[in-house]
């Protein structure tokens, strides 16, 4: 009696914190609490009983021109700081599942899936590929998108399920961006679930539900058109400055979105300002100038010169005008894409640029690149790590480290290189991707498909094939 009362305690604590909310924040929260593993290395590490990879790592099996997504698949998942995010996915699908929570196992669905395959990659039995059956039977909704619906074929299997793609080769940076969309659609619906039961509960017993649980776009929201065309997403109007419309934040937002701050300036007006959102930047490598990712960011960052546009001072006559980007929230991983395929005149398709570009395994963004306000953060962060006080409301005081009090120390500014992924071959529509990636010892593989093979550090430096690069922000706490 006391065992079945016990038992009965357990799963009742077990369902009282595991609504939708309280997951999402605590996939979330992983990444606070703990420190990435790249900085604590510690002798023997285990995964589930089995030893963490030191050189090489596991590779996973091409279910039919699935080249891309493996190669996504292993630069994300050696990611430093989601090290401690992929057993927390595990457990909390664990509780879930005993705690009979079907609708949140239902919206963990590709996290679940990719913390196993992370999992399975990071354990040592380097001769034993894994086949990428689930998650790949999970990315349907990918392939549709692009045109190729009945593209996943799934067979019965005594281990679970086969899958084979018949679609053609796809894009890896289109597919790492609809996979981190999708995962962050995953612990928004995690997040309205909670809502949807916080206000069924208060209809029962006649309470008020906080309305500022969503977050919904104003009536007056507009579609921002970017940098040469590309789409910033929505924006909206905030007491005269246009900021993007935030939702609430997840574990991929946390990790992985940045923001930029678009200043447009014209004669007779005030700044325009805009907030983008971004989860990777897309650098032109098109100019013989350009030679290395710095020259790219250059590039990106420089003013753009603007015409035909009109103010509320002169609305019968076309002013020109500045545009200047700066950064204002640096993401935690920074993801770089090499834009190598071009629109092709000449031929009327697409063509890919043969070209080397240099990238530096520890990149340095210059002060120049952020806006006023991150850079008082980051100042501010730097004089409470140094054992200063916080910034009053004067201003951040001076920096312990001698600089002008308006310089940011190198190391808040500072990113270091742990995955690459590559296109090899001559062609736009057609190759093949590889990845190159560091494990939490600091060694590198470079992953082809169910193959893995050691690298130096040497060897994945400046690669003319290198098509997306991932940068994770330093550590500043060590």
């Amino acid at each position: 009696a006391r065992a079945a009362k016990e038992e009965q305690r357990a799963m009742s604590e077990l369902r009282k914190p595991l609504d939708g909310a309280v997951v999402a924040h605590r996939l979330t929260h992983s990444l606070r609490c703990r420190p990435p593993m790249a900085q604590h290395v510690k002798p023997g590490p285990q995964t589930n009983g089995r030893p963490l990879a030191s050189a090489p790592g596991r590779g996973l099996y091409n279910l039919g021109n699935t080249c891309f997504a493996n190669a996504v698949v292993q630069c994300l998942v050696r990611a430093p700081l989601l090290a401690p995010l992929w057993p927390t996915v595990l457990e909390q699908v664990e509780c879930l599942q005993k705690a009979g929570h079907v609708a949140e196992l239902s919206s963990m669905a590709l996290a679940s899936e990719l913390a196993q395959l992370a999992n399975g990659l990071r354990t040592a039995d380097a001769s034993d590929p894994i086949s990428p059956d689930q998650f790949i039977l999970l990315t349907r909704g990918y392939f549709e998108r692009q045109g190729f619906a009945n593209s996943v074929n799934a067979q019965p299997h005594p281990s679970g399920v086969r899958v084979t793609v018949t679609a053609p080769q796809q894009d890896a940076h289109e597919f790492l961006e609809w996979l981190l969309d999708r995962l962050d659609e995953e612990q928004q619906a995690l997040l309205r679930l909670a809502d949807s039961d916080a206000q069924a509960s208060a209809a029962g017993d006649g309470s008020q539900v906080d309305a500022t649980l969503t977050t919904a776009a104003d009536d007056d929201a507009w579609e921002e058109v970017g940098r040469k065309g590309r789409s910033s997403g929505p924006a909206q109007r905030v007491g005269g400055a246009t900021q993007g419309v935030k939702a609430r934040e997840t574990f991929v937002t946390s990790v992985f979105q940045g923001t930029l701050r678009s200043i447009v300036r014209t004669v007779g007006a005030k700044d325009s300002v805009t907030l983008q959102p971004f989860m990777c930047l897309q650098l032109d490598m098109f100019k013989p100038s350009v030679r290395t990712v710095e020259d790219a960011l250059e590039l990106y960052m420089s003013p753009e010169m603007l015409t035909g546009l009109r103010t509320e001072r002169y609305p019968g006559t076309e002013q020109r005008g500045q545009k200047l980007l700066l950064f204002d929230k640096l993401p935690q991983v920074l993801i770089l894409h090499l834009k190598r395929f071009v629109f092709s005149q000449q031929t009327g398709s697409a063509e890919k640029l043969q070209k080397t570009m240099g990238y530096p395994a520890e990149l340095v963004l210059p002060e120049s690149y952020f806006s006023a306000p991150l850079s008082a953060a980051l100042q501010v962060e730097a004089a409470v790590l140094s054992g200063q006080q916080a910034a009053s409301e004067s201003g951040p005081p001076a920096p312990a480290w001698g600089a002008a009090a308006s310089s940011v120390p190198r190391k808040f500014r500072t990113y270091r290189l742990f995955a690459v992924c590559l296109h090899r071959g001559e062609h736009a529509v057609r190759g093949h991707y590889t990845a190159f990636a560091c494990d939490a010892a600091g060694t590198w593989t470079e992953y082809d498909d169910r193959t893995a093979r050691a690298l130096t550090s040497r060897d994945i430096l400046n690669h003319p094939e290198a098509y997306l690069l991932f940068y994770a922000r330093e550590n500043v706490s060590t």
